[in-house]
């Protein structure tokens, strides 16, 4: 029998059989099981998980099966968070696949390093096609190992669970997108950062995504949700134009700004051919989020009002 490490290890889905059958069949094939395996399923608009599915799952693994109709991430995370039992808490997207090696891995790092909070990983692509790099690449940018991250994201993240408990922080349910970011970043402002680590990393499905390049339009919404929340740590965000000279740029500056937010190291990535095209839908893509959301219309009327409209 493997051994069991006093680790819980959670998944929130909704409508995605196939990725949660790959991820269980990653998660009975690691070296070090979990002594529980939490999966919490919105089922406001998707079907229960099939008996088999649960089945499928390692029999040493105290398996805990939770349904909500919440039809929101952000709040599914937060109840997952109530069901954790164990000194250390490891949260997966459903579309991830584990090596091997990872939960003892993430186990080892919490006892070497028990003052920390939590560790995120590398992301690695698990097709090779212009989407999937391209989030590989943007979710990864330059990272040094053992390097405070206070932007970073949600794919695979540890937590020292007694230490995260007393500081009685969830994710803001007010973002439909970008809940990591804003999660992340409160971490970083209480002083319990969230670490990079290169020794180990996970395999993402970036086409799990049902809506495609349309899923950036509602992160673009929440990006000005964002840069109101947190003015300090994200002061570069250029929120829409002030002067008259800046709408005459406004598209090229505007759209650089804001992908330097979204992907924190995005300028250092090294970018293939392909990579440039790809990149400029992603920015189209953000810019009519900003743009449509009722907080961007307001800033960027107000803004132009006070470029053009004003009174000498």
């Amino acid at each position: 029998m493997k051994k069991l490490a006093n680790i819980s290890l959670v998944v929130c889905t909704k409508n995605r059989p196939k990725s949660i059958n790959r991820l269980i069949k990653s998660l009975n094939r690691q070296s070090v099981l979990p002594k529980y395996f939490i999966i919490v399923n919105d089922v406001q608009s998707s079907p229960s998980l099939p008996l088999s599915t649960l089945k499928s799952i390692n029999h040493h693994i105290s398996t805990k099966y939770f349904e909500v109709k919440y039809c929101s991430i952000p709040l599914s995370r937060n109840f997952a968070f109530t069901k954790c039992h164990t000194p250390i808490f490891i949260s997966v997207d459903d579309d991830i696949i584990l090596p091997k090696t990872y939960l003892a891995t993430i186990e080892k790092l919490h006892q070497l390093f028990p003052q920390k909070m939590g560790f995120v990983c590398k992301i690695n692509a698990l097709h090779h096609d212009p989407i999937s790099l391209t989030g590989q690449y943007i979710m990864n940018g330059r990272v040094q190992d053992d390097q405070a991250l206070p932007y970073t994201h949600t794919a695979a993240y540890s937590l020292n669970y007694p230490l995260f408990k007393k500081l009685n922080l969830n994710f803001d349910n007010r973002f439909a997108t970008g809940e990591d970011l804003d999660f992340f970043i409160r971490l970083n402002q209480a002083g319990y950062p969230i670490y990079s680590t290169t020794k180990t990393s996970v395999f993402h499905d970036f086409n799990s995504h049902p809506n495609g390049l349309l899923r950036y339009v509602a992160y673009g919404k929440d990006l000005i949700k964002l840069s109101l929340k947190h003015p300090l740590q994200l002061n570069y965000f250029w929120c829409l134009p002030q002067r008259k000279l800046d709408f005459i740029f406004f598209i090229p500056l505007f759209i650089n700004n804001t992908i330097r937010l979204t992907y924190h190291h995005f300028k250092n990535i090294p970018s293939p051919i392909w990579l440039l095209p790809f990149v400029l839908m992603i920015k189209t893509a953000l810019l009519t989020g900003i743009l449509s959301s009722p907080e961007g219309i307001e800033i960027s009327t107000t803004n132009f009002n006070k470029s053009f409209l004003a009174k000498k």
